[in-house]
C-alpha cells in the first residue's frame, strides 16, 4: 500500500516536472503625453495624480471596447486580463502591455488599446475646448447686446 502510494506520488511529480508551461509573449506601446494639453506641470504632484486617472482611463470599457473592435478577434475581457498600462508623470509616458500566450497578439493587443486610448482622449479634449468656445461666444454676445 505505500509502495503503491509512492508511485502514484512518483508518477504525478514525473507527469507535472514533465509538463512545460507556454511561454507568455509581450508587446509594449509607449504613448508620450502632453501635459500642457492636460493643464498641469510636468513632474508636479497634480500631474502624478492626474496620470493616475488616465491610467485608469486607458482600462474603461469605452476604450475597451473600441481596442476590441479596431482587432476583431479580441474580446473586451480578453484585453482587460491581458493589457496593463502604467503611467509616469516624470518622463510623461503611458505603457500600455500586453501578454498572450499566442505570439501573434501582444503587439495588436497593445497598440489597439494605445490607439483607442488616443482617440478617446482626443475626442473628450475636442469636447472640452468645444464647451469653452461656446461659453467664449456666448459672453461676446452678451458684451455685444450690453
Amino acid at each position: 500500500m505505500v509502495l503503491q502510494a509512492a508511485l502514484i506520488v512518483g508518477a504525478v511529480a514525473f507527469v507535472l516536472a514533465g509538463r512545460q508551461e507556454e511561454p507568455d509573449y509581450r508587446a509594449e506601446a509607449t504613448v508620450f503625453v502632453d501635459t500642457t494639453a492636460l493643464g498641469v506641470d510636468p513632474g508636479s504632484e497634480a500631474a502624478t495624480v492626474r496620470f493616475t486617472a488616465l491610467a485608469r482611463d486607458a482600462q474603461s470599457p469605452a476604450v475597451l471596447a473600441s481596442a476590441s473592435a479596431r482587432l476583431g478577434t479580441v474580446s473586451e475581457a480578453e484585453l482587460a486580463a491581458s493589457v496593463s498600462v502604467t503611467a509616469n508623470s516624470q518622463d510623461r509616458t503611458m505603457r500600455f502591455t500586453a501578454v498572450s500566450a499566442d505570439p501573434e497578439l501582444p503587439v495588436p493587443m497593445a497598440n489597439a488599446v494605445a490607439e483607442a486610448f488616443v482617440a478617446e482622449l482626443g475626442a473628450e479634449r475636442s469636447a472640452r475646448l468645444q464647451e469653452q468656445l461656446a461659453g467664449v461666444n456666448a459672453q461676446l454676445v452678451e458684451d455685444e447686446a450690453a
